[in-house]
């Protein structure tokens, strides 16, 4: 809860509890709430009449006991009272952006890879000095801040991915504008040297409205003309709930056809059959 700030109860119920412990995990987190150790805010679904989602927040008591488990003060946590009073705008991106963090824990504990995720907290204070000189215009100096980085470790491979979540509201100007900062922060080295891993990928998952396979074959259009290819993978966000982020084949590539999974597994080979004894 504190590093990913804002979860639903289905989002938590996924992440710590197994699909039949559904009452004990409302169970549990209505004990929490009226301790004082989380909180609870609803989000809007948009309809005039449709019911808001609740999602669960850290509480002070909450912050009190982490901080004093770990042999912190309050002070010395990244919490504040004032954080948990968000608009709904943050709070979608927020919750859709722990959708895929969620995906991918789901996905590496399936085979026991490693993951190390980001949030956009940490890469804002990793990120906020380094500056991308835009290959367009070189006086201009652009900033990169992706939602969430993700490091894999897979079969001795690691693997780096920056995710962009998209909900339709940021202009084609702005995006073709990260799309070359992207570009650069490859290109230049400046991600190998800072994260230690050559292989990036930078995935675009789309979620909200307008329509959001119109949205995915617009960001790759502008991304092809921007001279983008095989670094930017896209997806709809509606994908999550039924695949698996990693293995399979549900992301569309630049410059490529079809769909292609993120990390590719090979099935074990067939055990040898035994031979009859020799006589």
């Amino acid at each position: 809860m504190y590093s990913m700030r804002f979860l639903t109860q289905d989002q938590i119920g996924r992440l710590e509890f197994s699909p039949s412990s559904v009452s004990s995990c409302k169970r549990r987190l209505t004990l929490l709430y009226h301790g004082g150790y989380l909180d609870r805010v609803f989000v809007p679904v948009g309809a005039v009449c449709g019911f808001g989602r609740g999602a669960y927040c850290l509480d002070s008591k909450g912050a009190a006991l982490l901080a004093r488990e770990d042999g912190l003060t309050l002070a010395d946590l990244d919490w504040r009272q004032d954080d948990n009073d968000r608009d709904s705008v943050f709070l979608d991106h927020l919750l859709d952006t722990n959708d895929v963090q969620l995906a991918m824990i789901a996905s590496t504990r399936r085979r026991r890879w490693g993951l190390r995720w980001t949030n956009e907290r940490t890469l804002r204070r990793d990120l906020a000095k380094e500056k991308i000189g835009d290959p367009l215009d070189p006086g201009r100096l652009l900033s990169l801040i992706p939602d969430g980085y993700a490091r894999i470790e897979a079969a001795g491979e690691a693997h780096a991915f920056a995710v962009e979540l998209d909900r339709g509201t940021v202009e084609e100007k702005r995006i073709r504008q990260k799309i070359r900062a992207y570009g650069e922060w490859n290109a230049s080295g400046a991600h190998r040297r800072r994260y230690g891993v050559d292989s990036l990928r930078v995935l675009f998952v789309v979620s909200g409205r307008p329509s959001r396979p119109a949205r995915a074959r617009r960001l790759r259009e502008w991304c092809e003309a921007e001279g983008g290819r095989s670094l930017f993978w896209f997806m709809e966000h509606d994908h999550l709930a039924a695949a698996d982020i990693l293995s399979d084949p549900i992301w569309e590539v630049a410059g490529r056809p079809g769909r292609h999974a993120l990390i590719e597994t090979r099935p074990p080979p067939p055990r040898p059959r035994s031979l009859p004894a020799l006589r």
